[in-house]
């Protein structure tokens, strides 16, 4: 018999095996002896016997407060609406006293003016004064009329909120009473049941059916975490591809302003932009890792992007007068907003792959989920065979589903390429690394202002090759 007829199943996961232990699928299927199959199943047994008047108690707490966490779930939307409720109230009753007041105003003007009686009177429009009272009086009623039922509404609301917030606190007591006994009862049947069970076979295979629904869903979250940090070294290669872009632009304004190429300070910048050039290299690299193993279009625009960076550097030692300079800024430049394309091509092809991870880590959850309420099950039944107390089926139902749980992913680890960025790239708000969004269209990081083209100076075939970053007249002179 059992002591009730609805007991409920744990919250929080159950414990996987330990380190030295392997899952019972992975461990020897071999059967003991029969001289020893006895003691063990006895074991077993009594170590049930022994543990039925906690899981009874626990089970009756389940039974108890299974509703609580879905109440003050709906308590907390219900305050929410309340104070949302008090506070419009309030600003609608601070509204009305001014009204009130200004119509108290108006009503004694008629009411306690013995001039304006007079001068009405005298003027023979009494009729006419007494209407003006007469609506200033019936203005005034209804106003304090209005305002007292919204002084008695706001009290009503408070008192409801006051309530409200009673009953909160007494489903959260009741919830944390819920989640207490969940961690407990999974506490109890891993002591009891965690590993070989003699006696209790289906137990056995339901158990190692969990625990490689755990693996693969432990490899399917491993797998979008790192698709995620994937995406945030993208993202930040593009605040890089800025910063370096804004730096060539820097170097030739830098010539621009200075008689002398040794004294502009353009070879202080073009530091500056290959040290970010550098910084989205090892972006790049380090997106590439997380990414391993990754499909033939991937890899292909990996490496393409990989080898525009490698070719938009600028090297000081080829550059001896201005002219080279600004040839080589804006050969620069051009291989930096081809890497800028292939950039947002690859952030597309990564977010894809987020998408889908995603996606699969919702059906593996579902899949966990699933195998431990059957192995919550069979567990709640074993109680019910060898004491007659428990919870065996149908008495047996789940009620707190935990995928919602299992599909949560925290990234508690570092992300190597964290250390490889200034903060000012990570704090970058014009791109969020987990938006599912389409990439934006890639401008060119030089400014309009300096695109205009000088084929006088490097020739027609020059001026093409330079595309967009060719420098102005003013810019080209050496």
């Amino acid at each position: 018999m059992t002591t009730y007829t609805s007991p409920n199943a744990p919250t929080g996961p159950l414990n996987p095996p330990s380190q030295d232990r392997s899952p019972p699928s992975l461990q020897s299927c071999a059967l003991p002896s029969s001289s020893t199959a006895q003691p063990a199943i006895a074991a077993v047994r009594s170590r049930i016997a022994a543990s039925a008047s906690l899981n009874s108690s626990l089970l009756n707490t389940l039974m108890l407060t299974m509703d609580a966490p879905a109440a003050l779930g709906h308590m907390g939307r219900h305050m929410t609406i309340l104070q949302t409720e008090v506070s419009t109230h309030s600003v609608a009753l601070d509204a009305l006293r001014n009204k009130a007041l200004q119509t108290l105003r108006r009503h004694e003007l008629f009411r306690d003016s013995i001039v304006r009686r007079l001068t009405y009177r005298v003027t023979a429009m009494t009729a006419k004064f007494r209407e003006k009272a007469s609506l200033a009086e019936k203005e005034y009623t209804e106003t304090v009329k209005e305002l007292s039922r919204a002084e008695t509404r706001l009290k009503l609301l408070e008192t409801k909120l006051q309530e409200a917030e009673q009953e909160r606190k007494e489903l959260e007591r009741q919830a944390t009473d819920h989640g207490e006994a969940h961690r407990k009862i999974d506490e109890l049947y891993e002591s009891v049941f965690a590993g070989p069970t003699p006696g209790f076979a289906e137990e056995d295979r339901r158990e190692s059916a969990y625990y490689v629904a755990l693996q693969d869903h432990e490899r399917t979250k491993k797998d979008l975490i790192s698709i995620r940090r994937a995406v945030r070294s993208l993202v930040q290669t593009g605040n890089a591809f800025k910063r370096a872009g804004n730096s060539l632009v820097h170097a030739v304004n830098a010539v621009d302003a200075s008689f002398f190429l040794a004294l502009s300070g353009a070879e202080e910048e073009i530091k500056t932009q290959e040290h970010y050039r550098t910084m989205a290299l090892s972006l790049v690299e380090q997106a590439k890792h997380n990414l391993h193993p990754t499909d033939q279009k991937t890899e292909e625009v990996t490496r393409r992007l990989l080898d525009t960076i490698r070719k938009s550097a600028v090297n000081l030692k080829d550059v001896s007068t201005k002219q080279l300079l600004l040839a080589s800024v804006a050969e620069a430049g051009k291989e930096l907003n081809e890497a800028a394309v292939l950039l947002d091509q690859l952030k597309t092809l990564v977010k894809e792959k987020e998408k889908d991870a995603g996606q699969n880590l919702g059906h593996t959850a579902r899949a966990l989920e699933d195998t431990r309420q059957g192995l919550q099950e069979i567990r709640q039944e074993a109680f019910e065979k060898v004491v007659g107390f428990g919870a065996a089926p149908p008495a047996y139902h789940e009620c707190c589903d935990r995928v919602s749980q299992f599909e949560e992913v925290v990234d508690t680890g570092s992300n190597p390429s964290d250390t490889l960025v200034d903060q000012e790239l990570v704090d970058e708000t014009s791109s969020d690394a987990h938006s599912p969004v389409a990439p934006s269209e890639t401008t060119p990081y030089y400014p309009p202002i300096l695109l205009t083209t000088n084929a006088a100076v490097y020739g027609t075939d020059a001026v093409t090759s330079m595309d967009l970053w060719t420098p102005s007249q003013k810019l080209a002179r050496g």
